[in-house]
Order: structure tokens, then sequence, then C-alpha cells
């Protein structure tokens, strides 16, 4: 993702757009053995189909959705900005410091119009944002007590319209995915991912929007999300982002 012009603004915004998979796939190779996804019918969507992710409710290999997406945050924060995985087109970013045995990450967009590559191994259920922001008490400093963290957190995010497609199949009522993080401790490294002034050690909160999809079969797979804020006069966005995986 480009350095922001206005980084506190950026951070509270991170559009998670991870395009839907069309019905009908085009069969363009890509290097590493992928097929784009993109299509004159992309967007179209089959019958909803909620049996591949995991309820909001369920612990997923031992944690709640909410302590997922704090762990979500410190991967995301351990890349470099030279290692940025959002708009790969090799699907080897994506591997940057994975190192959960269970979950696969996910980076997300930012605005735009966006389509990534990524190599998933076998088995390993997927993390993917779909909306989400976070703010943390060095970077945002007029937030001093947990609440308004936890307000910071969702003022980019309010109003949102959101989609989600996996291989073509729309996830329903993708608003009852809201997370909020508990507090979790945070550290920005020099070159972070967000351009934001370095630091050892914060507390951040998130909230947003996740989906955890159990492990997919080996093979190629389409991941889409469609985002927006309209009318928003600090948020305003609208993401359109496909993630083509090869599981193997």
């Amino acid at each position: 993702m480009d350095s922001p012009a206005n980084t506190s603004h950026k951070k509270r915004n991170l559009i998670i757009g991870v395009v839907a998979a069309a019905a009908v796939v085009v069969g363009v190779t890509f290097s590493g053995g992928f097929e784009s996804s993109r299509s004159s019918q992309q967007g179209q969507s089959g019958e909803s189909s909620e049996t591949n992710v995991f309820s909001i409710d369920s612990e997923p290999f031992g944690l709640t959705y909410g302590e997922w997406s704090a762990r979500w945050w410190q991967w995301l924060f351990s890349i470099p900005s030279s290692d940025d995985p959002s708009d790969d087109k090799t699907g080897d970013k994506c591997a940057v410091n994975q190192g959960d045995d269970h979950v696969w990450f996910l980076s997300g967009h930012s605005s735009g119009l966006h389509e990534t590559f990524c190599k998933v191994p076998l088995g390993k259920a997927i993390l993917t944002p779909i909306l989400t922001g976070f703010c943390d008490y060095h970077h945002d400093s007029e937030a001093k007590t947990e609440s308004e963290l936890r307000a910071c957190a969702f003022s980019g995010i309010r109003g949102a319209s959101m989609q989600l497609f996996i291989n073509g199949m729309e996830i329903k009522n993708i608003e009852s995915y809201r997370v909020q993080s508990p507090l979790f401790d945070l550290s920005a490294p020099p070159d972070n991912f967000f351009g934001l002034e370095p630091i050892n050690s914060t507390q951040a909160a998130g909230d947003g929007y996740y989906v955890m999809i159990e492990p997919l079969p080996a093979g190629q797979h389409a991941i889409q999300i469609k985002s927006s804020i309209v009318g928003d006069p600090v948020s305003s966005f609208a993401t359109d982002g496909t993630y083509n995986l090869e599981v193997k």
C-alpha cells in the first residue's frame, strides 16, 4: 500500500476488499500457475453458502474472532513496506511472517481496484478482513481512555456497505461479522506497513468486519470483497479487490 499523505486517516480506514470470484472465469494464466478470476460477468454470484466460514460466535482454534483480529493487526505491522502483499502478482509475498499453525492471514486492500495472488498451504483456515480500522495510544494521543480508543477505531468504518464472495457464492449477513478486538500490544518497527512513526510498544484496539474461512480444498479459489463508505467527509472510500488463491 502506498504511504499515506495522512497516516492517521489511512490507518483508521484500512479498506479490506477481496473482490468476489466470478461464476465464470477467464482462463488467463499468471506466474505461479494462477488464473485470473476477473471476467465480464464478475460480481455475478450464486446462492449463499455459509457452511465454509466459522460463525461469529465460535472460537476457531481456541480464540475468539476478536482475539484473532488482534493477531491479524500484529501480523500486518510486522511486515516491512518493501514486502507489501496487498497487490502481489507472484503469490509469494503473502507468506511473509505467516507463523500460525492453523490460520493464514490475508492483508486486504486500500481504496481502489485490486487483483492479488496468494499461495496458501493446504489445511490452513483463512482470516480475511472485510473492512477494519484501529487506533493506538501513541499515534492517536487524543485518545486517553479505552472507550475513546475504541470510538477512534470505529470512526473510520461507520456507515459501510460490504459484500463478500467465496468462489462466486455470496456470504449473506456480512454485517453481523463485526469484531472488536481486546486491547492488544502493538509495535511499529521502522519501515512498517503504514509508514507510521516507529515505536517499541503501545496498546491498540481494532474494530472491523472479519471472516474466518474453513480450510479450502487443494486447487484454485477466489475471494472477492467490495466495500464502500459514501458521504462521510473523513472516511469516504470504495474498494473492490480480488484474491486469487492457490491452495496446495
